[in-house]
């Protein structure tokens, strides 16, 4: 399970760059990050946790300095008893250091980079799973997927990718697309985590033929008699 730091929100991270000793080779891939974590006016009672570049903070750290490839980004969550809201930001690509700051007041989740602000705003907490994955993960795989020439091949990497990653219902559509096999789709479908189990039936649009879509309804509605 992940780790969740527990905090009363707004919460800040608030950073300053730092850059010191980069190899002239490194700095065109890599960057340093700084930020910690302050309590604002506004709070409520919240969970929060983020990643850099994947990466969860070291426990019980507020601030983290880090050298990171600047493919990667920082993904950011948070939690109340009845709202979530989650955010994703990619690394600027030409500067050495960045200055990051976190927040999450009345409003929902935020994120300061150098001179940017970007927003996600707090939505009623869903029944499904969370925090989705990245779409930096989702088109990493996608892109591993052309690599493989047969689909069964492609199908068993992608299975497995699933059992560690809750998907959006648009991230799960992208997957699905991914095979022309109609039962290849079908089991894409039923082995998902999603945040929002209220979007599947809409998946049935991703069959061709009356079959699988019958397979896949009569299959949805098992599990609601089971739920």
């Amino acid at each position: 399970m992940r780790r969740l730091l527990h905090a009363f929100l707004p919460v800040c991270l608030t950073a300053c760059c730092a850059l010191t000793g980069l190899a002239q080779g490194e700095s065109a891939d890599s960057l340093w990050a700084k930020g910690g974590v302050v309590v604002s006016a506004d709070s409520i009672s919240a969970t929060l946790d983020w990643r850099l570049n994947g990466r969860a903070p070291l426990p019980g750290l507020d601030t983290t300095w880090s050298r990171l490839f600047r493919t990667g980004g920082l993904v950011a969550w948070a939690r109340t008893d009845s709202m979530q809201a989650q955010l994703e930001a990619s690394w600027p690509r030409w500067v050495d250091s960045v200055a990051f700051s976190l927040f999450v007041d009345s409003t929902g989740l935020g994120l300061q980079l150098l001179s940017d602000t970007l927003m996600a705003s707090w939505a009623p907490r869903q029944s499904g799973c969370f925090p989705a994955n990245s779409d930096r993960d989702l088109q990493r795989l996608i892109r591993s997927l052309s690599d493989l020439p047969f689909e069964s091949k492609r199908f068993d990497v992608v299975k497995t990718w699933m059992m560690n990653h809750c998907l959006t219902p648009r991230a799960l559509r992208r997957l699905a697309d991914e095979f022309d096999d109609e039962g290849r789709r079908l089991s894409i479908l039923q082995s998902a985590a999603i945040t929002t189990p209220d979007a599947l039936p809409s998946m049935s649009s991703l069959f061709f033929t009356t079959r699988y879509q019958d397979e896949f309804l009569q299959w949805l509605e098992r599990q609601e008699a089971v739920h």
